[in-house]
């Protein structure tokens, strides 16, 4: 027996689309602050490297 699915209304259809959103934008905001972590650790070693020539 099947359970009986009630649709969403406007204003939760609407929050889920808004939480997703805000999911997005973290997931992005993560992924810039990683990318530039990366970066800085790059520079860092690149001027290490260039200081014990």
């Amino acid at each position: 027996m099947r359970e009986k699915v009630t649709p969403l209304t406007k204003e939760q259809a609407s929050r889920t689309v808004m939480l997703e959103e805000t999911r997005a934008d973290l997931i992005e905001k993560v992924l810039a602050l990683t990318e530039a972590q990366a970066e800085y650790v790059t520079r860092r070693l690149l001027c290490l490297l260039q200081n014990e020539n």
